[in-house]
């Protein structure tokens, strides 16, 4: 009957109880940020008082924070809390970008957040969950609607990768920073610093070794947004006095020319963003390149440039794929961004994709290709 209402139903009373529970935790926050007192004249809002957090995970968060030599076992060992919900399964959540990851913190207190209840476990077992779990495009760590106010760290929303975390299971740290980074030639160094947007306006600084093999490492004085080598959801790190990570070039990978990448598969380069930035079109090889006028299409400078680059991200995706398989492998993307983007547009990480998009680029290369 009109007028009439019946009892809520469950679905109905479980969303009211997540919005109280969102709303009370930002209004605490907002309450200790931009209270005032009620004193005369009033004084400045006071932030909560800092959450005392264990040593342990301190050290957990520096070490996340800024990647270095050695400590990877430490980071194997340590505790991390997992978001579950029903019956034991992680928690994923969709994150700009469109990746979905799974959720946890550092915090060892952590217990419950809306519906998601924390599990401790190892970093090993996080990592190799991840890795095991083709939904996953990587795991995000310390999601900031997910701490505590006072609780500081000095790094929030970090994504890892499914390639850092087989990586990691196997003994090896491939962040940048860890250790310097096993480049092929500077151009696959040009390549990586394009990809990840580092400033174009830098400056290179080398050292070279009695065996010939050199240390790069690029600097610019400043920029127009901060730069991190760490990939996270936001946007962190410095705008002013920005440093690269550390490549290294063996004595014959330095003595290569411009535009060769060497033969062997990149440990640097992530796949998924090689087609994230390189590859368009709706499917493979369908690319417009140049303008069209009636019997084929005319390249500019451009245009060509853009081509031969469509052909430098196939053939070094191609190379990632092992013989005998047909796609390139979860664990070559070392950025959640790029194992997302390998989720949305499958096609373009298949070996006939690949080729498709490598003969398309070698076609439009040139100032003129006959048809469309």
């Amino acid at each position: 009957m009109a007028g009439d209402e019946g009892p809520k139903s469950i679905l109905l009373q479980r969303w009211e109880a997540e919005r109280a529970a969102a709303s009370a935790r930002t209004e605490a926050w907002l309450r200790g940020i931009f209270e005032e007192t009620a004193t005369e004249g009033g004084d400045a809002a006071r932030a909560p008082p800092p959450k005392m957090v264990p040593e342990a995970t301190q050290r957990l968060r520096a070490m996340l924070a800024t990647p270095t030599a050695n400590n990877l076992p430490e980071i194997l060992a340590a505790c991390f809390m997992l978001a579950t919900r029903s019956r034991g399964r992680p928690a994923y959540d969709d994150i700009n970008r469109g990746a979905r990851v799974y959720q946890a913190v550092t915090d060892p207190s952590a217990t419950e957040y809306l519906d998601d209840r924390y599990v401790p476990v190892t970093g090993a077992e996080l990592f190799r969950r991840v890795v095991e779990d083709e939904k996953s495009d990587g795991v995000l760590i310390d999601d900031y609607k997910r701490c505590e106010p006072g609780d500081v760290s000095a790094c929030r929303n970090l994504l890892l990768s499914p390639g850092f975390c087989a990586a990691a299971m196997a003994g090896r740290d491939c962040r940048p920073g860890a250790d310097p980074m096993p480049a092929q030639s500077r151009a696959e160094i040009e390549l990586w610093l394009e990809l990840h947007f580092f400033p174009t306006s830098r400056q290179a600084v080398e050292a070279t070794r009695p065996d010939g093999s050199r240390l790069l490492r690029f600097h610019a004085d400043s920029h127009y947004r901060p730069w991190s080598c760490l990939e996270t959801t936001d946007v962190q790190g410095t705008d002013s006095d920005i440093w690269s990570p550390v490549f290294a070039l063996s004595a014959e990978a330095a003595a290569r020319g411009p535009g060769d990448f060497g033969d062997r598969p990149s440990r640097i380069l992530c796949p998924g963003l090689l087609a994230a930035r390189k590859l368009r079109g709706t499917a493979p090889g369908t690319r417009a390149f140049g303008t069209f006028v009636g019997i084929g299409r005319f390249q500019d400078a451009v245009s060509r440039r853009d081509a031969a680059m469509q052909v430098v991200a196939a053939s070094e995706m191609l190379k990632l794929i092992p013989k005998g398989q047909g796609r390139v492998p979860r664990t070559a993307f070392l950025t959640v961004e790029g194992a997302a983007e390998a989720r949305k547009r499958p096609d373009f990480f298949t070996r006939p994709g690949l080729e498709a998009e490598r003969a398309h680029g070698l076609r439009h290369a040139r100032v003129w290709a006959w048809g469309r």
